[in-house]
């Protein structure tokens, strides 16, 4: 089942929707269970996450800004639900999420 990300251009006029679709390899897939990472916070991490580039690839993950933004959009209710498994992040290569870990800190 493909992982959305919804986001909007807001210099465009119109302010139309770009939806991004995006998959997990079987190597995310994987990774998500040895880590106890639930698909809802990979979908949340990809939808609401901070993006940084890192070795050819993008890396997403939740700081203050983003956690406030998800908290915002989600509801105080389903945030919590999801809180703690928001210190992981994805690293995505074109439209395959290609890993998911844990921030080291």
């Amino acid at each position: 089942m493909p992982i959305t990300r919804t986001t909007s251009n807001k210099y465009n006029a119109r302010n139309k929707e770009k939806v991004t679709t995006m998959t997990l390899s079987k190597h995310a897939r994987v990774r998500c269970q040895q880590r106890g990472i639930p698909r809802t916070a990979v979908e949340v991490l990809y939808q609401f996450g901070k993006r940084t580039h890192s070795k050819g690839a993008e890396k997403y993950l939740m700081d203050k800004v983003a956690r406030r933004r998800a908290e915002s959009n989600l509801g105080r209710y389903q945030f919590i639900k999801i809180e703690k498994w928001l210190d992981a992040y994805i690293v995505v290569n074109g439209d395959r999420i290609i890993t998911v870990a844990w921030r080291r800190k």
